[in-house]
């Protein structure tokens, strides 16, 4: 690793260090591209989220290189009450590819967005707010310690959205193009 590249990660890594901030106790999280968690941000809550990625490949058959980097990010906004909430997210994708056709290298380069996705979740179901009969009874050890089946049913969300794709983008097929539901 050369000092550039090193001085660049731990620069990188002090950015993320002091641009962290929280406004509750807990962050729910998706992690963008990887996850989609049941939880919601919460009301009039602006949660931005991001990540990127590198990656180095080699073709030794179709004899190419490619070089790829890539940014995924959501935006999440809690609307009207805690279990909904909106979002756009997406990922932007920059490869280099270069190619060895006999004696002659050539280099391709193509950017764009692989999706856009604007969406909304709502949390039907939240186990962590118990009814009244799930309260304690002080008079009787076994039924604080039994075993509740409830607990085994985990939150549930309902998601839906829609993914917007440019027509001459590079990273999806030919005639996968404008809109598509997700």
């Amino acid at each position: 690793m050369t000092p550039k590249s090193l001085m660049l990660c731990i620069g990188l890594l002090f950015i993320t260090i002091n641009a962290s901030s929280q406004y509750t106790e807990k962050i729910n999280t998706n992690r963008p591209g990887t996850s989609q968690g049941a939880f919601s941000v919460g009301n009039n809550v602006l949660q931005l989220e991001g990540g990127f990625g590198l990656a180095r490949r080699k073709h030794d058959i179709l004899k190419t290189k490619t070089g790829e980097f890539n940014f995924d990010y959501q935006i999440r906004y809690g609307l009207l009450f805690e279990q909904l909430e909106v979002s756009l997210s997406g990922r932007f994708r920059s490869d280099r590819i270069k190619q060895t056709v006999g004696a002659n290298d050539e280099v391709i380069n193509q950017a764009n967005f692989e999706y856009n996705t604007i969406g909304a979740k709502y949390l039907i179901y939240d186990p962590y707010k118990r009814p009244k009969e799930d309260s304690l009874d002080l008079n009787s050890w076994r039924a604080q310690h039994k075993f509740k089946w409830r607990s085994l049913i985990p939150a549930v969300s309902a998601y839906a959205g829609a993914n917007f794709i440019s027509s001459d983008n590079p990273f999806t097929a030919p005639g996968d193009e404008g809109f598509s539901p997700k």
